[in-house]
């Protein structure tokens, strides 16, 4: 294993549960929690995927729950770092499947110009 695959170890995994549970107390989070056990010996892709497949299964189904959940999350200072990545792939398998649009316009990105409008 190389040392960019311990960007998302077991104590990042759990510091997420932590704030996922201080933004929305009721959740359980339990295939977070194993999720944090089973990251160990895995590249960092699949430590991404399984985190986000944990919270697909964690976070209840609909994309209103989804969007209120990590809304709230990111008002958490304890979200931040290498967490954010696989919930932004939650995000993304989410909305997808819910067949979500986003609110207002689409962002205006040209080229290595930075995105406005979103």
């Amino acid at each position: 294993m190389g040392a960019m695959d311990e960007l998302i170890d077991p104590g990042v995994v759990t510091q997420l549960r932590d704030a996922l549970r201080s933004a929305a107390p009721s959740l359980e989070l339990p295939s977070l929690a194993a999720a944090a056990r089973g990251v160990p010996g895995r590249r960092l892709r699949d430590r991404v995927d399984l985190v986000r497949e944990a919270l697909l299964a964690d976070i209840p189904a609909g994309w209103a729950v989804a969007e209120r959940i990590v809304d709230d999350v990111l008002g958490t200072p304890r979200f931040a770092g290498w967490m954010i990545w696989p919930v932004t792939e939650f995000v993304a398998t989410r909305a997808i499947g819910s067949g979500s649009r986003a609110k207002g316009r689409a962002p205006t990105c040209r080229g290595r110009s930075a995105c406005r409008g979103w």
